[in-house]
């Protein structure tokens, strides 16, 4: 793989990873206080480093498994957590969603639109790989 193709690959890891490092910045002079989702963000950002220093294919895939957990609220990235809810009904029976953050559906969004061809590529290597195993076993 090219250079410029793996910059490519790694450049929502690279994001990721400099606003974690602004965040602990951030705690450790006192600004803020870590939230449970800051400390998983810390430990998933560290492990999904050291799986693109294993192989870039599985650190790519890692980071967008980041990239939805933290989505869904499940992470933070940011030393203040904004979330979106939305729902319907009354307000004495609302039924909520999960709350979103927005920072990162727009960084979800950015890998996916960057990386779009590699995903699918991904994913056609996998599903031909599966079809000549199961071939090859019927022989």
């Amino acid at each position: 793989m090219k250079f410029p193709r793996k910059l490519l690959l790694i450049s929502p890891y690279l994001l990721v990873t400099g606003i974690t490092i602004n965040t602990w910045i951030q705690f450790i002079r006192g600004n803020y206080i870590p939230q449970w989702q800051h400390w998983a963000a810390l430990v998933l950002v560290v492990l999904n480093g050291v799986l693109y220093m294993r192989s870039i294919k599985r650190g790519f895939l890692f980071t967008g498994i980041i990239l939805i957990l933290a989505t869904i609220n499940l992470l933070a990235f940011f030393p203040a957590i904004s979330w979106m809810f939305w729902g319907s009904g009354g307000s004495n029976n609302a039924i909520y969603n999960l709350g979103i953050q927005p920072s990162s559906l727009l960084f979800l969004i950015i890998y996916t639109v960057a990386n779009g061809n590699y995903l699918a590529d991904l994913y056609v290597n996998r599903k031909e790989a599966r079809a000549n195993k199961k071939s090859s076993s019927n022989q």
